[in-house]
């Protein structure tokens, strides 16, 4: 629980000297699409890793229609928003991220979902793929990985961490 509390810790802290630095190029481009809005609902049991990624998503073609705590609540709003995108965790209390999508494919079946997790263990990530998840982004790799993986799985596309390791289908 300590490792898990100081490993959020850094991510966060990690996100929030990204957002201080100046926009690069890279982000311009994400910019050039702003054309068509694409509504977001973030989940995370952490409400300070929620706003992290809501200012991530500042000033994107990705607007955050809505926030949630537990896995409950995210099917909730997920049903009330019908969101194209959902960022969510897997370590959700109530019901967990795994058992979220799954309800979360029968209210909101437009909507793709991206886990955001510190849990790199390739069964759980398997165990996400297979129950509905278009991409799987770590924490840790959130600062470079976030805007690419949204716009690869609004592609069509499956989108996994470089830092975890391949699974296989």
């Amino acid at each position: 629980m300590i490792r898990a509390a100081r490993s959020l810790i850094s991510v966060v802290y990690h996100m929030i000297q990204a957002l201080a630095r100046p926009r690069t190029l890279r982000t311009l481009r994400y910019r050039q699409a702003e054309m068509q809005s694409f509504r977001v609902l973030v989940v995370d049991d952490f409400a300070s890793f929620r706003e992290c990624v809501c200012g991530m998503l500042r000033g994107t073609q990705f607007r955050v229609v809505g926030q949630a705590a537990d896995g409950l609540d995210a099917v909730q709003k997920a049903r009330r928003c019908q969101p194209d995108l959902i960022l969510l965790d897997i370590g959700l209390p109530k019901l967990n991220g795994i058992e979220a999508v799954r309800r979360i494919s029968v209210v909101a079946p437009g909507s793709k979902v991206i886990f955001v997790s510190l849990n790199d263990d390739p069964e759980v990530v398997k165990a996400a793929f297979s129950n509905g998840a278009c991409g799987y982004i770590l924490k840790s790799a959130m600062n470079g990985e976030l805007l690419p993986a949204l716009a690869a799985v609004l592609r069509g596309e499956k989108f996994l961490s470089g830092t975890v390791a391949p699974i296989s289908a």
